[in-house]
């Protein structure tokens, strides 16, 4: 199993790179919408990523082959999470880094 942590900016081509994958990839912005009606809602920044966070041990516990975590996860403090989980069940963490000019993200 692995756990593949997206790296970038918002607007650097994260869920556009999950676009033609078959597997289903964990958005921060799509959680948001889901609960509160806007992706853009920072005011639950704590539940989302707690929510984000139960998903993926669901999707671990049944033994889905790779999951894909769609936030910015910039920092290593946002990406440890992940990594502690993967170790949890024995399974490769990678991270796919988005390395886009600002003004491309702009866009």
């Amino acid at each position: 199993m692995r756990i593949v942590v997206l790296v970038g900016l918002p607007g650097s081509g994260k869920s556009t790179y999950l676009t033609p994958l078959t597997t289903a990839g964990l958005s921060s912005d799509e959680i948001r919408r889901w609960l509160a009606d806007d992706e853009t809602d920072q005011t639950i920044h704590d539940r989302v990523f707690e929510t984000l966070r139960y998903l993926l041990r669901q999707r671990l516990s049944i033994g889905r082959p790779v999951t894909y975590i769609d936030a910015t996860n910039l920092t290593p403090q946002e990406r440890a999470p992940y990594v502690a989980l993967g170790k949890q069940y024995g399974c490769d963490v990678e991270a796919v880094f988005f390395d886009v000019s600002l003004e491309v993200c702009l866009h």
